[in-house]
This record gives structure tokens, sequence and C-alpha cells, in this order.
């Protein structure tokens, strides 16, 4: 008993035998193949709908421009904390190719805001057509069968979106619709109203006959949402430890992708040339300025020189003096050079200090210092970064500000850098006019008239050094303008393998069949874990112990009674249960057998059981009376087909009637004889008590060999407890796909308790795995099931 009340509660019972869960699952095969052909339908046609993607790729290296030297340099100011960490200058450019500007100049050059398409056929065409055309819209990049041209302006069209549909009927007509509003048989080359203004459409004779009684879509859409496509659909990424970028884009058509990578690397590399360019015309200009003011300056000292020599008759200047000069003539060139580099340096601050706003500075003017060189093309760096975003940003714009901040500072130190030099410079060209000193009192015995053409001489010397200098960099500069090289290098063009990179058929396709399979296990699953009903025998036997008599088959056909030739499966497992019967009721002494019959609640078939068990011994010889003690809810007669007459609480509350007045014949059966319910009485828990029935059952069982007693449900009422005593054995019928399994707690607290006599199990409604029987049952009512239930059920 202790072993049976540990499985009472079904829900602790955790332990599925492995063959059962397959059996399970492999008895509902039906469904998995459904939820597989559902999945596999769909995954169909989602592929014939969806646009197949093709990846296109493309590589470029950064070359950096930037000297060893010059970059020592900057992280000197790094340390000092005057300026931030800066990123490789692949990691700028790659933020310079994504910015919207960068974008926009692609979007306008291949016109990617005005789309072409194919109209493809609807699901039911696809269908009826056999899956034999393309149901998608098919863009259309090269060799389009019409142009468009747009009359309005170009700040209209680029913010504005629209559809059009044109049927093209022949190379002279077509169908123009926007909206509901369609115009027929129009000739190309004429005005159309639009919604964006009047458009022409003019035929691509080449092509267009490819395309007669097709349907052409043509897509506007605003500039700025064709860069948000474009912008969230190309990656840019940096091969790391590298200054290799490499770009990729998924597009529909592999042309269009192709010529959108080419083309931003185009732009890219097009603006780096400017840039180089812009940088070339600011050095020639300023060099040009200082050579016209240098020039001026040699032209008056050579004209002193000239009318000194003149005005004084001086060829030449002693030969004892010559040694002295040429000593004197070195130190000089050296003055030269530190004066021409002070000249430069000056020249620039004074350049610096009359630019207003934010410029580029001259670059490659050839100064010594290093620091002053770096610090210039850091300041460039970041004038065109600045330049760059304004055209998407206005000047408020906090990275604008933050640049701003940055070229200020920078521009403060080139300032303090130029004045650090010139004091640099000063202090050696003095140091060189002390050494000029010492030599010029060597000098001193010459005439005072050579020692003025000297020092008219020596002025002549600095500004031609200076002249000569600009010279060469003006040249230098014509030079690198023509000759100017390109920022990158392209690595791999712009290129497609060919295949689609998605979708991915085959896995789509394995994992819409995975996916099927799942849904349906997952099902199954669930339901089998919420679900509490009795569905088997062996969900029983997991509960109680009590022994099972037979399994009753499920049919459809409503409380069929079974025949004396009868080979249903209903027939053959009452002939069971009655040989099961008789193998338990050997050891009951008695002549008679009171075998009554219960359930948990009503319409389990317990009348149903009652009857056929009935009529199943009735057929072996064995006399048998079928007692109808199912006092509140009285059913033999009707399950029996039989008319309502008087019966046992006619018997109880009429003590003129006898027991063979209230029993019948059942028809063309001389073994079963019958004792219905009668009227349905106020009182039958007292009528079950009474005297008259103990009575009657002393009578019975003198006169039958088996008496089947039909009685109420357990669970409602107390009558069936009170006919224990009449007993000699109990049939407790569990019907299965009804009962919930919590419910057999009742029947094994009954027999723990021994209220029931001899208690034993028969399960009924067994639905057989081929659902060869049917079985209908007592009180319920189905109907015959159609083929697509019978399918799944």
């Amino acid at each position: 008993m202790d072993k049976n009340q540990d499985n009472i509660d079904i829900f602790s019972d955790q332990n599925v035998v492995l063959r059962d869960l397959v059996e399970r699952y492999v008895s509902n095969w039906k469904w998995f193949v459904l939820g597989a052909a559902i999945t596999l339908t769909s995954a169909f046609l989602y592929l014939r709908n969806v646009s197949p993607l093709f990846q296109v790729t493309s590589s470029i290296i950064i070359k950096d421009d930037s000297s060893s030297g010059a970059m020592s340099e900057l992280a000197v100011f790094e340390d000092m904390g005057m300026m931030t960490s800066k990123p490789s200058k692949a990691e700028n450019e790659m933020e310079v190719i994504k910015s919207r500007s960068f974008l926009t100049n692609v979007v306008k050059d291949l016109e990617l805001n005005v789309r072409f398409y194919k109209k493809g056929k609807t699901f039911i065409e696809d269908v009826t057509s056999g899956f034999s055309s393309d149901p998608r819209d098919r863009e259309i990049y090269i060799n389009r069968p019409i142009n468009i041209d747009f009359l309005e302006n170009d700040s209209i069209i680029l913010n504005r979106s629209a559809v059009f549909e044109i049927t093209l009927l022949s190379p002279e007509k077509y169908n123009f619709k926007q909206f509901e509003s369609e115009k027929k048989n129009l000739d190309y080359g004429i005005n159309i109203s639009t919604s964006v203004g009047d458009i022409i459409l003019t035929p691509n004779l080449d092509v267009i006959d490819k395309y007669l009684n097709k349907t052409i879509i043509i897509k506007l859409s605003p500039v700025n949402s064709a860069v948000g496509f474009l912008k969230s659909n190309i990656k840019i990424s940096l091969l790391k430890g590298t200054d290799i970028i490499n770009f990729g884009i998924r597009t529909e058509n592999k042309e269009k992708g192709i010529d959108i990578l080419d083309h931003l690397i185009m732009h890219y590399n097009n603006d780096a040339l400017n840039e180089k360019s812009l940088i070339s015309k600011n050095t020639s200009d300023f060099i040009n300025n200082r050579l016209k003011v240098i020039s001026d300056e040699l032209s008056d000292v050579e004209s002193d020189i000239e009318n000194f020599r003149r005005t004084n008759n001086i060829v030449d200047i002693g030969s004892q003096t010559g040694l002295n000069l040429q000593n004197e003539s070195l130190n000089e060139q050296k003055i030269n050079d530190v004066s021409t580099q002070l000249d430069l340096v000056d020249a620039m601050g004074e350049y610096i200090n009359e630019q207003d706003g934010i410029n580029i500075l001259p670059e490659n003017l050839g100064f010594s210092d290093p620091t002053l060189t770096s610090t210039m093309s850091k300041h460039n760096e970041l004038v065109f970064r600045r330049n760059e975003l304004l055209k998407s940003v206005n000047e408020k714009h906090p990275a604008i500000v933050n640049l701003d901040e940055q070229i200020n500072g920078i521009k403060s130190n080139i300032s303090q850098n130029i004045g650090s030099i010139k004091n640099s410079y000063q202090i050696t060209i003095d140091g060189l006019k002390k050494q000029d000193a010492i030599l010029n009192s060597k000098l001193f015995s010459a005439p005072k008239k050579e020692r003025e053409l000297l020092d008219i001489t020596r002025q002549q010397n600095v500004k031609q050094t200076l002249y000569l200098y600009l010279l060469q960099k003006r040249e230098e500069m014509a030079i690198s303008l023509g000759i100017t090289s390109a920022n990158i290098k392209i690595i791999d063009k712009a290129y497609s393998s060919g295949n689609p990179v998605s979708p991915k058929k085959p896995v789509i396709m394995v994992g819409a069949l995975f996916l099927g399979l799942l849904l349906p296990f997952m099902v199954l699953y669930v339901s089998e874990i919420i679900d509490t009903k009795i569905h088997e025998r062996s969900d029983v036997e997991k509960v109680l112990s009590l022994p099972i008599i037979g399994d009753i088959p499920y049919t459809i056909k409503k409380k069929r009674i079974v025949e004396k030739v009868d080979r249903s499966g209903t027939a053959e497992a009452f002939r069971l249960i009655r040989t099961n019967l008789d193998f338990l009721l050997k050891t009951n002494e008695s002549k008679s057998n009171t075998i009554m019959i219960t359930s948990t609640v009503g319409n389990e078939g317990k009348t149903f059981v009652a009857a056929n068990l009935a009529r199943t011994i009735a057929f072996s010889g064995s006399k048998v009376l079928l007692l109808g003690l199912d006092l509140r809810a009285p059913s033999v007669a009707k399950t029996l087909k039989l008319k309502k007459g008087i019966g046992v609480t006619n018997f109880i509350t009429d003590k003129n009637l006898s027991v063979d007045d209230i029993t019948s014949k059942y028809p063309n059966d001389e073994n079963l004889d019958l004792i219905t319910s009668g009227i349905i009485p106020p009182n039958p828990a007292e009528l079950l008590m009474s005297e008259r029935l103990a009575q009657l059952f002393k009578e019975v069982k003198d006169k039958y060999d088996y008496i089947i007693v039909d009685t109420p449900p357990v669970s409602l009422v107390t009558d069936t407890l009170l006919l224990n005593k009449f007993s000699d054995r109990f049939v407790y019928v569990v019907r299965a796909e009804f009962l919930d399994k919590r419910m057999l707690k009742i029947p094994h607290n009954l027999n723990s308790e021994n209220k029931l006599k001899n208690l034993t199990l028969l399960v009924n409604g067994i639905r057989t795995k081929n659902n060869n029987y049917g079985y209908g049952y007592g009180y319920g009512v189905n109907a015959e099931k159609k083929w697509y239930k019978k399918m799944f059920s």
C-alpha cells in the first residue's frame, strides 16, 4: 500500500520509458510530415520571392607621406600634452571615406536615388504559371529599356520621392501610371505631369524589344535616404596591423555594387589629389609673392653697386685683401644661409598674422626646423578634415567646435615656434657677425671706398642667395603640381565572385526541414507536459496496482451493442473481459455472481460496459440479469434502445409488485433479462437503503448465474457505496481521453479503505494505433469523423 501511495502523484513520475516515448512521437508521424511540408513550402516560396544578394569587395592601401622625423617631433608635442594622440592615417581616412559627403557624391554620380525594376508576377500568377516565371521585381541597372529626364531643378528632385509604373506597349507607345491615375497610349518624348514635376521618357531602342508588354517600375527616393541606405550597407574595415582598407557591399546587382565601390574610391582619391594641389598652389603663391619682394630689393642693391663703382671709379679690390676676403666670404655665406631661414620664418609669421579665420598654410618651403614643418602639416590635415565635415554639418556642430579648438591651438603653437626659431636664428647671426667683425678688422687697412663697396656687395649676396633659393622652391612646386601622386594604391579593384552570398538555399531548406520537425515535436512535448488525461492502459498501470480485466477500443458508433456473431474489436474485447472475469470469480462459492459496474464520473461508459458485458456473458449460455441501479441518471433502457417501464424504484415503493412484475426479456436473447431503474425518485439514497432492495437481490441471486449491476458514479454520490454489501466484485470503468489522471486517487482510496469489494479496473475508449475500431460510448455523442480528421487522429 505504501508503494501504491507513493505513485499517487502522477506528476512526480518522470521516468518515462524511452520506447513508449518514441512510439508516441512515431504514432504522430502525420503531424511531422505536415509540419515539414508547410515549412519547406514556405522556404521554397521565400527563396522564389527574395532577391539574391551578391558580395562585391575591393581593397586599397593608404600611402603615409609623413616622415619619421616629423612623426618623432609630433610625439614630442603629444608628450607635452599640447596635442592629442593621433590615430593612424588609415583610421582617419576610413572615417573620411564613410562620410555622408563622399557617399552623396557617389549617389549623385550613379543616380542611385532613381531605380528601375522589371515588375514580377503576383503569387497567384506565379502559381497558375506553374512557377515557370520569375515572381520578383528585378532591378535593371544597365541597358535600361527607357530613360527618364526630370525637368524640375535638382534641388527639388533630389529631395522628393515617387513611384511610376510604365507598361511598354511598343517602341513608340507606353502606358503611364502613378497612384491611381493611368494615362494610356502615350508617345515617347512628351512632357508628363507628375507629383515631382514634369518628366520626359525616351526609349532605348537597342534593348526595348526585350521588355515589350512588360511593366517597368521607376522608384525615385530622396538623396538623403539613398545615402543612408548606402551608408548602412557598405562595410569598410582596416586590416589589422596594416594601412590596408577593405571595402564590401551586398547588392542585388553585381555591376551596381562594382560601380559603387569604384566611384567611392575614385572620389576619395580625387579629393586627396585636390588637397595636395591646394597646398602646392598656396605654397607657390607665397613663393611668388616673396620672389617679387626679393627681386625688387635685389635690383635696388645691384643698382647701388653699379652707381658706387661708377661714382668712385672702382673696378676691383686689391690682391692684398684677397685672403681675408675669402675667409670673410665663407662667414658671410653662413650669415646668408641663416638670414634666408630667418626671412622665410619671418615671412611665414607675417602670413599667419595676416590670415583671417582658418585657412591652409603653405608647405614644403624648406624650413630647416622639422618641428615647424610637422606642426604645419598637422594644421593642414585638421583643416582638410574640418572642411570635409562642413559639407554635412554646420560650424556649431560639436565635431567642428572640437576641430576649431585643435586648429587654433596648433596655430598658436606655430606662432610660438616661429618666435623661438627667430630668436635662435638671430643669436646665430649675432655670433656670425662677431666673427665677421674680427675678419673686418683685418681688412681695416683697406681703403674706405673698397670697404663700403664690400658692405654693399654683402647685401647683394644675401638677397641673391634668398632669391635663388626661392626660385628653386618655385620650380619644385611646379614639378610637384605636374606629378602629384595618388594618395592610395588599389590592391584589388571592385569585383564579385559571381555566386550570390544570400540567401543560402541549402541552409534555408535544411533549416526549414529542421523547423518543420521541431515545431510538431515541441507542440507534442508541451501537450505531453500539460496533458493530464489518461490515454492508454499504461497510464493507469503507472498509478494504480489494481488488476485490469481488459481494454475497450474506441468506437465512433453511438452506444454500440455487440451481437452474437460479431467479429468487431469491441466484441472481441468483451469476450476477453468475460474470460478474465470468470478467472477472477472462480473463488466465489455462491451460485450467483454479482458484478457491479461503476466509474469516477458520468460519461465514462459504465452503462455501455454493463449492457455489453451482460450480452457477452449471456452468449456463453449463462443466465444473466442486467440490473439498472443508477437511479439518478438511468440509461440502461436507452442504451439497449428499449422503452422505459416500471423498474427498481417502482418495486421498492410499491410492495404489491413482485420481481417478476419488473423483469423483462431482452429481445431475441432467452438468457438475458432486464430490470431497469424505473422512475427517477427524489430520494435515491434512501431507496437504496430499503429492505425491499435486499429482498430484490436475494430473489434474483437464486434465479441467475450472473447479475450485472449498472451503478452511479462514485465521485458524486454515495449510492454505489450503499450497494457494496450486495456485490461480489466491482468493475471500475476508466475512460481514456476523458478522465484526468488525478481522479485516479478516488479508486485508489476506495480500494485501500475497502469501500468497494474486489475492485478491478476496465479501461474504456482506447484509441488503437491503426484506428481500425470505432467506439461510441454511453452518454456521449460522437459523430462520424471527416476524412481529414481521421487522418490526424
